[in-house]
């Protein structure tokens, strides 16, 4: 599969790129008459907001297609697999809720004052359409019309009913389909690194218009995200490691013994894959039956990246309430669903706003500038994305044998199997 991150060279001028945008914007717009120069760098941000808004809707609707049909099936994934997929899910279930219950009132309470964003050339201020029924919104009549007009929130529900579908298909009249959603994907993520090669070029022009707008808000309003999303990843590590604890019945010095080194790892490479060893050791150490080593561990680490679902939810809100952007109950779920299938429909492409989670944020009506403008955060919680992530795998680990030992011990008693302790 072709992959969409960026190379190293890039993330680094990514990073001077817009803050530096940013302050020459301010600077402009304090000192100078910015209306001969910004007509030089707007177009230039518009060119590179089009070419990633090109690729949207096919990208979206592939990995979507995909993500559903590569969801493992029961009878396939054997007892361990089985609870290591339900470990998954009740972690998603538990970051989403526990994102959305103190989200939601923080940001009501203590959240951005909302901007305007400034004119980009390209981008045509469009009338506010006709109020649509929230069913033709959700799921459209015609396809062409939506896939024509933009609507990914409709195309986002299609594309993963779509999914179920093929994969109802005997095998071989699944393969072929799968096949040419691939070579689509794989197609339009070559695009999309060309696309990713510029970014820094285009967050330097749109962070220089932002800036000659509004100066140094947007920057300000970077950092609180920041803050808010390392702090809503923090807490989740905790309630994962209490979780975890207590579940497992582990003695508190045992756990914080194998769990800190696994942490300061992650911390200091920020690389979940770069943690496995650190990982298995630890699972070792807890003594856990060598499936949870052997399968649980690497599994978790190559599928299953946790602080997907908090980060992105996180993100979702705050730049909603930055751009004035409405979410209602179906917009969230939907978007919490893409979220969580391409978490595991694409583990090999980085959760950036320039990879396969762009078109998420537009579907729930995030505009293309403001999701760019905050790929710079990316890095800022990288640190806490991945202590987060190392954090739940070992967890999932710990909960997976747990459930498999109850339920081993429940079919040697001969009494029914209860749900997981999880």
């Amino acid at each position: 599969m072709a992959d969409a991150r960026p190379p190293a060279r890039t993330s680094r001028w990514i990073l001077i790129g817009g803050p530096l945008g940013l302050a020459l914007g301010f600077a402009i717009g304090s000192f100078a008459d910015t209306s001969s120069l910004l007509p030089i760098f707007q177009p230039i941000g518009a060119l590179w907001m089009n070419a990633m808004r090109v690729a949207v809707v096919p990208l979206t609707v592939c990995l979507l297609v995909l993500g559903v049909c590569s969801l493992p099936r029961g009878k396939d994934l054997g007892r361990w697999g089985s609870a290591m997929f339900a470990c998954f899910l009740a972690l998603l279930v538990a970051g989403a809720a526990i994102t959305l219950l103190i989200g939601v009132p923080y940001l009501a309470a203590y959240g951005p004052a909302p901007i305007d964003l400034p004119q980009i050339a390209g981008r045509v201020p469009a009338e506010t359409p006709p109020a649509k029924p929230w069913t033709d919104i959700l799921l459209p009549s015609n396809l062409f019309a939506a896939a024509a007009s933009g609507e990914l929130l409709s195309l986002c529900v299609l594309a993963i009913l779509f999914g179920f579908a093929v994969r109802s298909l005997p095998l071989e009249s699944r393969r072929p389909l799968e096949l040419l959603f691939a070579s689509l994907r794989d197609a339009t993520l070559t695009f999309v690194r060309w696309t990713v090669a510029l970014l820094p070029i285009g967050a330097f022009s749109l962070a220089l218009a932002f800036g000659a707008s509004s100066g140094f808000r947007v920057a300000r309003e970077i950092v609180h995200f920041t803050v808010f999303a390392t702090a809503l990843m923090l807490l989740l590590c905790l309630l994962v490691m209490i979780a975890t604890r207590l579940a497992g019945r582990l003695r508190w010095a045992d756990y914080f013994r194998v769990i800190l080194p696994i942490q300061a790892v992650a911390v200091g490479t920020r690389s979940s894959i770069a943690t496995l060893p650190s990982v298995i050791e630890g699972a070792q150490r807890l003594g856990l039956p060598e499936p949870a080593i052997d399968l649980v561990v690497p599994g978790s680490s190559s599928l299953f990246k946790a602080n997907r679902i908090v980060s992105s939810t996180a993100k979702v809100l705050f730049m909603a309430a930055l751009f004035h952007v409405t979410l209602d109950p179906a917009t969230i779920a939907v978007f919490l669903g893409t979220i969580a299938i391409l978490a595991f429909a694409s583990p090999g492409i980085p959760s950036v706003a320039t990879g396969s989670t762009f078109g998420a944020y537009l579907a729930a009506g995030i505009p293309a500038e403001g999701i760019v403008m905050f790929e710079v955060a990316n890095s800022l919680t990288d640190f806490a994305k991945t202590a987060l992530n190392v954090t739940a795998n070992l967890a999932v680990a710990v909960l997976a044998s747990r459930w498999v030992a109850r339920s081993e011990a429940k079919a040697a008693s001969g009494r029914p199997l209860q749900s997981s302790p999880i």
